[in-house]
């Protein structure tokens, strides 16, 4: 299971405004911007001015910086809706962890499998997640979760993202989880 941040780009990209976006991501991932402070370096690229934007203080000053780069790159032809859409993959990357635990919870599963799914991200815990058909025990989905290449792993809101989107499509059928951990 690929556990990459959502928001990086294939190498060596053919298209100009993902090029110019890769910068932004690379940016705004160096310098910790959240989504919100994504959102007002947006704010600012279009033209709003800091007492427009009544905030309860000032943003970083890395915040005006990437709202220098968004507003050149978009005098340089970046579309404004792939700078709303990266904000929009920041805001679902940083909820992931909120959305995955809600989709748990929805699911028809047993409350001690709904700890387990749980605990596989709240511990970035590493193994093999099957999902079988609760009435005839077909297997449905083996998911591998292997730890990421950083020192301390992959990050939960990785993880998180990832699984929704493997687990998404069993939220409402009666299915039976299991877990080995390596």
């Amino acid at each position: 299971m690929d556990m990459k941040n959502p928001m990086e780009f294939p190498e060596g990209s053919k298209d100009p405004q993902e090029d110019q976006l890769k910068e932004i991501v690379s940016f705004s991932k160096s310098n910790n911007i959240s989504s919100e402070e994504l959102f007002i370096a947006y704010k600012l690229a279009m033209g709003l001015s800091f007492g427009e934007l009544d905030l309860k203080q000032p943003p970083r000053e890395t915040v005006f910086a990437l709202a220098k780069m968004m507003g050149e790159h978009l005098q340089n032809g970046l579309a404004v809706n792939r700078i709303a859409g990266l904000i929009d993959t920041k805001r679902l990357y940083e909820a992931a962890v909120e959305i995955y635990s809600v989709m748990v919870e929805g699911m028809q599963i047993t409350e001690e499998e709904k700890k387990l799914l749980k605990s596989i991200v709240a511990e970035k815990k590493s193994g093999v997640i099957t999902v079988v058909d609760d009435q005839t025990g077909e297997k449905l989905i083996t998911i591998t979760v292997t730890k990421g290449s950083p020192p301390d792993g992959y990050e939960r809101n990785a993880l998180a993202g990832n699984l929704i989107q493997y687990l998404q499509e069993y939220k409402d059928r009666k299915v039976g989880i299991t877990f080995v951990a390596d």
